[in-house]
């Protein structure tokens, strides 16, 4: 079914910028806890 392809090629180019993006976001907060331990 092309339709139902087409649909799932979709959500794999949506859900890579998502997981990138929690995953900076996770090592942003990581980061400035470890900073502000640091201090």
């Amino acid at each position: 079914n092309r339709t139902l392809k087409q649909t799932q090629n979709d959500k794999n180019i949506f859900s890579i910028p998502e997981d990138t993006l929690v995953g900076t976001t996770l090592a942003h907060v990581i980061l400035n806890d470890l900073d502000s331990f640091g201090k």
